[in-house]
């Protein structure tokens, strides 16, 4: 697990500054993190709606796609707690 600081090349850099990324081989690693988001956060959505939906989580979003499956966060202190939880994972 490496947490990415998003720049202009990266999906979901208006709304976010860090990425989580996971491989297809990390799924069950990813869903845990997701549920953990979920429960620490509130809930969210997928990237490709966080624009569109008016109740959107300020903290965090996720994408699972063909290529693609991160958890994105908000802030410097949303990554901060993340890493904290999941560093030693």
């Amino acid at each position: 697990m490496r947490i990415t600081r998003l720049t202009k090349q990266f999906s979901g850099h208006q709304y976010f500054k860090y990425c989580v990324n996971f491989t297809y081989k990390d799924f069950q690693l990813f869903v845990s993190q997701r549920e953990w988001c979920w429960s620490t956060w509130g809930p969210s959505t997928e990237l490709e709606f966080y624009s569109r939906t008016k109740t959107s989580n300020t903290h965090w979003a996720w994408i699972c796609d063909q290529h693609r499956i991160r958890i994105y966060l908000a802030q410097d202190s949303d990554a901060s707690h993340y890493a904290l939880k999941w560093s030693d994972r």
